[in-house]
């Protein structure tokens, strides 16, 4: 079976989203575990899609030009590629859970001291 593959429309302009390889998906891990990452504000507006880094692979689109887009302007893009990606999707919600568990019994100056350098989910 090849690589699933839609096409969307934002303000007239065609995009082509991909299905994430497994490969690319442990690329994206592996970038985002990287201590040296600074997640980008599109992450930080938008929490519950996938990570900035996933769009500019499967759109080919970069972190600047998704950034000029609304944030009703890219649902079609975040509906797709959930679609696409359920698997990597499935990926994000078991880790946060993961770290959910792990932070809800860590003493609040802990987790004060980890919020603050950006190390929890």
């Amino acid at each position: 079976m090849a690589r699933q593959v839609e096409t969307i429309e934002i303000n007239g302009k065609e995009i082509l989203v991909k299905e994430l390889k497994a490969s690319e998906v442990r690329d994206v891990v592996r970038q985002l575990e990287d201590p040296e990452y600074k997640t980008p504000f599109f992450d930080d507006l938008y929490p519950e899609t996938l990570p900035s880094n996933c769009y500019t692979i499967i759109t080919g689109l970069t972190a600047e030009e998704l950034e000029e887009y609304t944030p009703s302007e890219l649902q079609p893009l975040f509906k797709a590629a959930e679609r696409l990606n359920k698997s990597f999707m499935g990926l994000q919600d078991r880790k946060k859970k993961m770290a959910d568990k792990i932070t809800e019994n860590l003493p609040p100056e802990v987790l004060a001291e980890l919020l603050k350098r950006g190390q929890t989910h």
